[in-house]
């Protein structure tokens, strides 16, 4: 009987397209998972995890040995520094990398086993916000997730005015609240709007933002809509962060020797008020 669920699985899979069939994590080692998206006035920070394994040890710290390193287009590497002994997070503590829009930035892992290397260029060009309007209807009560905490929210009316880049490989993203995942907006035109944008019921303003994505970036959040939309179990930007990969590894990475992205963003913003209207 599992060998019938193994070939039924196998045909699925095989009949979507342009399905990449990856290894179950865990029937290898655990690998490395790289997340890291750098953007200009921006601190630059790396999570590196592991893929989920259940035949070995779940470590709250799996490389410890770990020296990671960032360099620009001078080939001066810097090296990211762990903001605690016993953390996954590692930071340029010292602010010695400036991130500049069209300039390329390489990344290297040094492991006991193995070195993992990526490269990202940041966005030359980036998306702008030229207007914006809010108006707060009283439609519909729901709640919205603000660094983590749900907190009660109505879906008001959110008109977008604004100017893409010509590069049609950048991805695009509307967010406006501390610890939104990215995602995909899906943006042509100059306009966007929508009557179910959640907004906090107590807030009059709040800061709107407008991110571009290099096609990395913009690849990665694609293979996990997909994924997610698939019914396959989720793998999201937050497991990258703060679980490990378990299951089914994303469709597109950048990372080798790993899995995960070395992306990078330009974020345009614009402080928008909420109008109150009755009618």
């Amino acid at each position: 009987m599992k060998q019938l669920i193994y070939f039924l699985l196998l045909v699925f899979v095989a009949s979507c397209g342009n399905t990449e069939i990856v290894d179950a994590p865990w029937n290898v080692e655990p690998v490395p998972v790289v997340y890291s998206v750098i953007s200009p006035n921006e601190s630059v920070e790396l999570i590196l995890k592991q893929t989920y394994n259940s035949n070995y040890p779940s470590l709250k710290n799996p490389y410890s040995e770990a020296k990671v390193f960032i360099c620009g287009a001078d080939s001066n590497w810097v090296e990211l520094l762990r903001i605690k002994a016993d953390t996954c997070v590692f930071k340029d503590v010292q602010q010695k990398i400036i991130i500049e829009k069209g300039k390329t930035y390489s990344l290297k892992l040094e492991l006991s086993n193995r070195t993992v290397r990526a490269q990202t260029t940041v966005p030359l060009t980036n998306a702008i916000i030229n207007d914006v309007v809010c108006y707060n209807i009283n439609s519909v009560s729901g709640a919205v997730n603000i660094s983590g905490t749900y907190v009660p929210a109505t879906f008001n009316y959110l008109s977008v005015h604004y100017t893409l880049p010509s590069v049609k490989d950048f991805g695009f993203a509307l967010s406006a609240f501390d610890k939104q995942q990215l995602g995909l907006t899906d943006l042509s035109g100059n306009n966007y709007v929508s009557n179910e944008f959640p907004c906090p019921e107590d807030s009059s303003s709040f800061i709107l933002k407008l991110t571009t994505m290099d096609a990395n970036l913009k690849k990665y959040q694609l293979a996990l809509a997909i994924a997610n939309s698939q019914g396959q179990p989720q793998v999201s930007i937050v497991e990258a962060v703060i679980g490990t990969f378990g299951g089914v590894l994303p469709q597109f990475n950048n990372i080798v020797n790993g899995v995960g992205i070395f992306g990078s963003s330009v974020t345009d913003s614009k402080r928008v008020g909420v109008i109150n209207k009755t009618n």
